[in-house]
């Protein structure tokens, strides 16, 4: 649970609502092949909840009101991998500050795999 606190009181954000921000985020941009699932617990989720984008998605609460995100994602081999990254960190960051008001301190992006699209 992430808290954002402000003059009028306290949100709290479970895990669960922000990964489904930052997957809807990743899984739009242009490179993204697929998120990346560290386990079979992972995998099975992702077959059974398809709108479920927590696979491959840390986030972690800083201090108050700024996280750090980690993402894992298998990525296009037609698109250089370097601007994928970027484009992600740039709209996974600018997305959660627009739609939370949280600080996002650092967003890191690990590529498991290129497969071709």
């Amino acid at each position: 649970m992430i808290n954002e606190i402000n003059s009028y009181g306290t949100i709290e954000y479970t895990n669960v609502a922000l990964e489904n921000i930052v997957g809807r985020v990743v899984s739009a941009t242009p490179g993204v092949v697929d998120l990346y699932a560290k386990n079979v617990t992972e995998v099975a989720k992702k077959m059974i909840q398809k709108d479920n984008y927590s696979t491959g998605i840390i986030i972690e609460e800083v201090n108050n009101n700024t996280i750090k995100i980690t993402i894992s994602i298998i990525a296009s081999a037609e698109i250089r991998l370097s601007e994928v990254a970027k484009n992600i960190i740039e709209n996974v960051k600018n997305d959660i500050e627009k739609i939370t008001d949280l600080n996002v301190s650092n967003v890191t992006v690990t590529i498991h795999g290129v497969k071709e699209a």
